[in-house]
């Protein structure tokens, strides 16, 4: 899982990675797929898809499927085919977040990456791996930063001079998906906001036993309630009832962040998935940038520019998948080597992008 402090995201681009999947000799994605006489087959319902068509014999599960979430620890409960299923976490993100999708002609020059269907920020896959590929990456005796072997083997290599042949990694990284998003709150401070489609997804990808909840219901602890209303940026909204229990303990064990662990229970909110996707798309930070002109000290005409960041201590989550369960420990033992901490996008110099990570 991912929690960001400030994190700032980027793109456009949605992949919903629910599983990988071996037609013949070609491996597909768990929305699409070919027959063996090249018809195409089209998923449109993920756990319908691994059901029905593993039973009519088209694809058959690629093993070690591994979900990543913001935090935890080993867990080997989960079984899909025939190797075992673990989180990744990312589980804070210690300062904002800068991965960059280019320009927009919007309101906001450099906004962040959201999914297509939701809006909600994401942060890529090819981001998480190349974060994680720097990890092997070292510099060699003629002065070159070059990638480890195990690097090579774990996250793959493409070579710039194209003289050695890329290579694939065993490791499939998928993109960090959002699980609860900070708001301002009259009361308590601050709220981490989740939604009935945010939980549904978390449960159909990491297996947690939680109950179904009503869409269009506000729960929140009491913490946050002001005359049996909760006040979310400038807008009151009237409880239900508190936060449930069952939501509130699977999502404790993705981080073992401290500010998350324990203020999580009084600041967990559960809206509606209008209201949250409303939040997510606009209550994201946004900061201003000029340029100085160091002969003139004064700012250069045509410089300024607003970029968009994910607030601090957002939370994320995703999957992981490999061919050889080893490969997670590998990937451990580097990020304990780190210190638990990696830093993703751009802006590091600044202090944006460094969060907390641990394998689950």
């Amino acid at each position: 899982m991912f929690t960001a402090h400030q994190p700032r995201l980027v793109g456009d681009a949605f992949g919903e990675e629910r599983g990988s999947f071996v037609a013949g000799e070609a491996e597909v994605g768990l929305c699409g797929g070919k027959c063996r006489d090249e018809v195409s087959v089209v998923l449109t319902e993920v756990l319908r898809g691994v059901e029905e068509i593993a039973e009519v014999g088209l694809i058959q599960p690629v093993p070690h499927r591994v979900p990543f979430t913001a935090i935890g620890q080993r867990n080997d409960e989960f079984q899909f085919g025939e190797g075992s299923r673990r989180n990744f976490n990312v589980d804070e993100l210690v300062h904002g977040l800068d991965v960059g999708c280019g320009s927009s002609v919007g309101a906001v020059d450099q906004p962040v990456t959201r999914e297509r269907h939701t809006g909600y920020p994401v942060i890529p896959g090819s981001t998480i791996k190349g974060v994680l590929a720097d990890l092997w990456t070292v510099k060699s005796e003629k002065g070159e930063y070059v990638r480890e072997k195990e690097g090579i083997r774990l996250l793959g290599n493409d070579p710039a001079d194209k003289k050695t042949a890329a290579q694939a990694g065993t490791l499939l990284i998928g993109e960090g998906k959002l699980l609860a998003f900070p708001v301002r709150s009259a009361k308590g401070c601050w709220a981490w906001l989740t939604c009935p489609l945010i939980i549904d997804r978390f449960v159909r990808d990491t297996g947690a036993q939680i109950g179904k909840l009503e869409d269009g219901k506000i729960y929140a602890d009491e913490k946050l309630q002001i005359d049996g209303k909760v006040v979310f940026e400038e807008y009151p909204l009237t409880v239900a009832t508190g936060a449930p229990a069952d939501e509130i303990e699977a999502f404790k064990t993705v981080s073992i962040d401290p500010v998350w662990t324990d203020n999580l229970a009084g600041h967990l909110a559960i809206i509606s998935n209008d209201l949250f996707a409303y939040f997510a798309k606009n209550a994201c930070e946004i900061a201003n940038h000029n340029r100085i002109n160091d002969e003139t000290g004064v700012v250069e005409d045509g410089a300024l520019f607003s970029q968009e960041n994910v607030p601090s201590e957002t939370m994320f989550y995703g999957i992981f998948s490999s061919r050889d369960a080893e490969d997670f420990d590998k990937l451990g033992t580097k990020l304990e080597a780190e210190g638990g901490m990696l830093q993703i996008g751009a802006d590091a110099t600044t202090g944006l992008g460094w969060c907390s990570v641990t394998m689950k």
